[in-house]
């Protein structure tokens, strides 16, 4: 390598550059190409088999901008073209520092391990460093793997350093595990991830593999998708959808604070006629609207105090999805069941703490 000779090259993301061995810091006429027990060096393997594997495009990090001199040198002694070269910049944390263990999650099974899906971290690194054409849309942060390969552009790449925009992955993760829940409809083999591999080693923890034996991969399935907009990850909805696997505490602070401002005959009266539409009823969605409109109609506080009232019956908690939603995973007479164990609860039938039995 001749230490007066300016290498130059056109690198795709920092444009055309210009080096000289002999000003630039740490360089050298003669740099070590094979090691003294034989193995070459990066340098000259990294180059043999590039070309040996007729490589066009080249990606990897900045780091490797300084031993651009060599790598030309040894193409040309080689008689071999270079590739195309593109070097990425670094992610980094937000004070500016290299990514390391030290420093926070590095590893992508660290990410996964928490919940976050294989498809919100693409898509996270994909909204890094890089200068996207739809940027107008009103989602325009959520990217799924069809329209990264399709609109993938590597003049789009910035030459700037770039952190990781972490407080994105709960909203992006949202919207991946929806999709992911929606697929699982009709694709055996995501069901089978999401049921088998990620939920149900959960829920046996939880609940006992024997009291879990009965509980039908569909239902599991049901709840997820009854929950997906309650919870960050999936990891998540076995503790916050406890109550489709299990019968509610209703001596919980939670339920009696609540009853603790409604009045008795009103909370009974919405249960009771919630109690008797279940039994009736052969299509909830089709008699749930008018039911709702005749009870808010009769109840102080309207339609909000009818779900609220219902929500703590059937779950015990005081936030949730909608109630007919609930009823109609649960099975309508096992909701049904449910609100007739509330009443007896309010009534003072139930007065110490309820067991928690699975369904």
């Amino acid at each position: 390598m001749d230490p007066q000779r300016t290498y130059v090259y056109n690198d795709v993301v920092y444009g055309a550059m210009k080096f000289r061995p002999d000003v630039m810091s740490g360089a050298t006429d003669d740099p070590i190409i094979v090691k003294s027990d034989g193995w070459p060096t990066y340098h000259l393997a990294s180059v043999v088999d590039d070309t040996e594997m007729r490589i066009t495009h080249v990606l990897r990090g900045e780091e490797w901008i300084p031993s651009m001199p060599k790598h030309l040198a040894l193409y040309e002694a080689l008689g071999a073209p270079p590739p195309v070269f593109v070097h990425l910049p670094l992610l980094v944390n937000a004070d500016g520092t290299k990514l390391s263990k030290r420093s926070g999650d590095v590893r992508v099974t660290d990410y996964q391990e928490r919940g976050w899906e294989p498809e919100t971290l693409v898509n996270l690194v994909a909204l890094t460093g890089y200068s996207h054409a739809d940027v107008d849309r009103a989602d325009q942060d959520v990217k799924t793997m069809d329209e990264l390969t399709e609109q993938f552009d590597l003049t789009r790449i910035s030459h700037t350093r770039s952190t990781l925009p972490l407080d994105k992955l709960a909203y992006l993760n949202k919207h991946h595990l929806r999709c992911k829940l929606e697929r699982a409809r009709d694709c055996e083999k995501t069901r089978y991830n999401i049921v088998k591999i990620r939920l149900r080693p959960i829920l046996d923890r939880m609940f006992g593999a024997d009291a879990m034996r009965d509980i039908s991969d569909d239902y599991i399935l049901r709840v997820a998708m009854l929950g997906q907009q309650r919870v960050d990850t999936l990891l998540q909805v076995p503790e916050r959808m406890a109550y489709m696997f299990t019968e509610p505490n209703w001596n919980s602070r939670t339920c009696r604070d609540f009853r603790a401002t409604v009045p008795t005959a009103s909370f009974q009266h919405v249960v009771m006629a919630a109690q008797a539409l279940f039994q009736q009823t052969r299509n909830i969605h089709a008699d749930w609207p008018a039911w709702m409109t005749t009870k808010a109609s009769q109840v102080a506080g309207g339609k909000a105090a009818v779900q609220k009232s219902l929500r703590i019956a059937l779950s015990g908690e005081r936030a949730g999805p909608p109630v007919a939603e609930i009823a109609e995973v649960l099975g309508l007479h096992r909701a049904a069941e449910r609100l007739a164990a509330a009443l007896a609860w309010d009534e003072g039938a139930v007065n110490k703490e309820q067991p928690h039995q699975l369904m």
